[in-house]
C-alpha cells in the first residue's frame, strides 16, 4: 500500500537513484531542508502553531522541490499542508491538501512566501483567515464545541493564559 499512487498526494514525485549513497544523500539533504522548515514555523509563537494541530512531519520532494509534509486540524482545513523551497528565488510555496472522493486535491496555495512570513501565511490558510476579528474567530472556536477548546477561552477571558509545556 505504501507504493500504492493512489496514497501520494498529486505532484509528488519518487526520485530515481544509481546506487545506494546517492538515496542516503538525497535524504540527508532533504531532511536537512525539512528541519530547517520546521524550526522556521516552530520559531513562531506556539499558539499559532499549535493551534493547528500539526502532527507526522515528513521530507518530501513535491513538484521537484524539497520539503516538509505534515497534517493539520485547523479550523478553516482539515488535511495536509505541503512547503516546498524554491531554491532559486529563496522563498517558500506552501499548498493546502484534502482527500476529495478518493482523490488528493490541492484546494489553497500561495507562492513566494519569506521565512518570516510562514507560519502566520500557514494560519492564514489552516486557522484564522486574514481579516477575522478576534471576536469572530471566539465565536467560530465556541461553535465547535469541544471541552478543552472552552476552558481554554474561558480562561482567556478570565485574563488567564494557559502555559503549554511541549513533549
Amino acid at each position: 500500500m505504501a507504493n500504492d499512487i493512489k496514497t501520494r498526494p498529486q505532484g509528488y514525485q519518487s526520485p530515481a537513484f544509481n546506487n545506494d549513497d546517492e538515496r542516503k544523500q538525497w535524504e540527508a539533504r532533504a531532511l536537512k531542508v525539512a528541519t530547517i522548515i520546521y524550526k522556521q514555523i516552530t520559531a513562531a509563537p506556539a499558539d499559532i502553531w499549535q493551534s493547528w494541530a500539526m502532527e507526522h512531519p515528513a521530507a518530501i520532494v513535491w513538484e521537484g522541490r524539497t520539503g516538509l509534509i505534515f497534517r493539520v486540524n485547523g479550523l478553516q482545513h482539515r488535511g495536509s499542508v505541503i512547503v516546498t523551497l524554491d531554491e532559486g528565488r529563496d522563498l517558500y510555496d506552501v499548498a493546502t491538501l484534502q482527500e476529495i472522493d478518493g482523490e488528493t486535491v490541492t484546494t489553497k496555495q500561495q507562492t513566494g512566501v519569506f521565512c518570516d512570513d510562514l507560519a502566520h501565511v500557514i494560519d492564514t490558510m489552516v486557522e484564522r483567515p486574514e481579516g477575522m476579528t478576534d471576536e469572530e474567530y471566539t465565536a467560530a472556536l465556541r461553535a465547535l464545541n469541544d471541552p478543552l477548546t472552552n476552558f481554554v477561552l474561558s480562561k482567556a477571558e478570565q485574563g488567564q493564559r494557559p502555559h503549554v509545556v511541549q513533549f
